[in-house]
């Protein structure tokens, strides 16, 4: 995609809140590992590193709105870029809440769990660099490859699938064991929480997809 003056300070911000986003995913699949591993201060640690960058991309997030406000882009796209920006802030946000409800609930999973547990984020994370790859093509690539972005965004659309299968199985397994109902509605709670990030990312590449398509001529 060719980009002019504003739409080039725009897509400098978008790539550097796409970077924040991912930093926060990253940090919060570190914090799941640390914490089921028993490293508490660790985790600790790490999730006040991720209210950090969260906070960080939110100002990037106003940049960009400042931006776009300004004039950047072609107004039947301007909406487009906002929403979008808009669902990148809300994986960051995301990520926070999961972290916060780990630190701050801390579940007891199963040690029988722990790996099914940091799959979904370790597949979420590969999710998200999908979506990183097709985003980074939109902005960047002179001539804009569209079969390149579809194939990356097919693969978040795969990778969510994957996440959907270790959900249902986790929460097949939850309730089918011997813990009290309290316990299997907090596990459940933390499963839930954990792939909706997944299911964040794949309304993403839908939102890129619909951008994608508005720019073709």
């Amino acid at each position: 995609m060719i980009l002019f003056g504003k739409e080039k300070q725009v897509s400098q911000l978008l790539m550097q809140h796409l970077e924040k986003v991912r930093d926060c995913l990253e940090k919060t699949y570190a914090v799941a590992e640390q914490y089921l591993r028993g490293g508490l201060e660790e985790a600790k640690r790490l999730g006040l590193e991720v209210d950090r960058i969260e906070t960080e991309a939110d100002e990037l997030r106003r940049q960009i709105d400042d931006q776009l406000f300004e004039g950047a882009f072609l107004p039947n796209i301007r909406q487009d870029v906002h929403g979008l920006v808009s669902q990148m802030d809300d994986v960051a946000n995301a990520a926070e809440t999961v972290c916060d409800f780990i630190l701050g609930e801390r579940p007891q999973i199963p040690e029988t769990w722990h790996e099914e547990m940091l799959t979904i984020f370790a597949k979420t994370l590969e999710q998200f660099d999908q979506f990183q790859a097709a985003l980074t093509e939109f902005l960047e690539g002179t001539r804009m490859d569209v079969d390149e972005i579809r194939n990356y965004n097919q693969k978040v659309g795969i990778l969510e699938s994957d996440i959907d299968q270790v959900e249902w199985h986790l929460t097949r397994e939850i309730f089918r064991s011997d813990l009290d109902l309290a316990r299997k509605l907090h596990l459940r709670t933390c499963v839930r929480l954990s792939c909706q990030l997944s299911d964040q990312i794949e309304n993403l590449a839908d939102s890129l997809k619909l951008l994608v398509l508005k720019t073709q001529v």
